[in-house]
């Protein structure tokens, strides 16, 4: 079958990646593509153009992967300089990429939310924009990571039944439910994270966001972009799935595996961890199987 379908970045799996038979019309929607390398740099973009729109001259977020070097790059490019706070398990060969593009890297706590903590007081101390997903502009990353879904408004099959996203902050998952609620689409929109570990998926059903005990989270190499003990958009992300009539759904890390490695076959890459949606789309087409119509997974960074 074809690859790439009608939009930039939309690529065909029915039949390539998944056995089971099924009516529904199967696609990867490739938000490695066009040179952004991770989903979250849409966000980074924006809120450094709005940083120095409003007439900041430094700015600092916390981050655990891909954010952190997003902000680098964005910042670079408009020659703002930057602050990443990052966990103490960093890894310190992405520590290397992010000072190559020039930022300022400083290790704080264990998780990643200590390191949003802690890039917020640096923010207040020394005037820098707090550049944070959940800081003062957030509403221009949620703007921004809710484009992701432009890319379907002209699917010849219509808006998608179902739409399968990586679940950690909720931040990606809260966007683009809302943007598929600004269309008045009927998507159900589906968070795929690892269980145990994850804020918004222990709350599941539940419409109550709860964070978790730090202790009890396991970050591993395969998982740890999804691991969020407090998601800073758990509560805004329990909404939207709740109001879509998708679902929080748990995915293990060999699970996550297979999917990263499955897509690589149909000429796509993604760590397991933004393979995330498609292994959840695969579960659920083997064991519930899926409603007619296009089903739509969000590969990220």
């Amino acid at each position: 079958m074809a690859a790439v379908t009608t939009a930039t970045g939309l690529i065909e799996v029915t039949d390539r990646i998944y056995h089971p038979p099924t009516t529904a019309r199967l696609l990867v929607l490739d938000e490695t593509d066009s040179g952004r390398r991770c989903h979250k740099q849409r966000s980074a973009d924006a809120v450094v153009a709005a940083a120095a729109q409003a007439g900041y001259t430094k700015l600092t977020a916390g981050s655990c992967g891909n954010y952190g070097l997003a902000i680098a790059q964005a910042a670079a490019r408009v020659g703002l300089p930057a602050t990443v706070v990052v966990p103490a398990s960093f890894g310190q060969a992405d520590v290397g990429s992010i000072r190559d593009l020039g930022a300022r890297v400083i290790r704080v706590g264990e998780t990643y939310e200590d390191a949003v903590s802690a890039s917020r007081r640096l923010a207040a101390e020394c005037g820098a924009a707090d550049a944070n997903v959940d800081g003062p502009f957030a509403p221009v990353v949620v703007a921004a990571l809710g484009e992701i879904v432009a890319a379907l408004d002209g699917l010849p099959t219509g808006p998608p039944a179902g739409l399968w996203v990586p679940l950690g902050n909720g931040t990606t998952v809260a966007a683009v439910a809302a943007a598929v609620l600004r269309r008045g689409w009927s998507t159900a929109v589906f968070g795929a994270s690892s269980p145990g570990n994850n804020s918004v998926l222990a709350s599941w059903p539940s419409q109550r966001h709860r964070r978790l005990r730090p202790p009890a989270v396991s970050a591993t190499a395969v998982n740890e972009p999804l691991v969020n003990w407090d998601a800073l958009h758990g509560q805004q992300a329990l909404d939207v799935l709740h109001r879509t009539g998708g679902s929080a759904i748990g995915i293990i890390d060999a699970a996550l595996v297979t999917a990263s490695e499955t897509i690589r076959h149909a000429g796509l890459r993604a760590s397991p961890a933004g393979a995330a949606g498609v292994a959840a789309m695969s579960s659920a087409l083997s064991h519930t199987g899926l409603a007619g119509g296009s089903h739509v997974a969000v590969l990220t960074g």
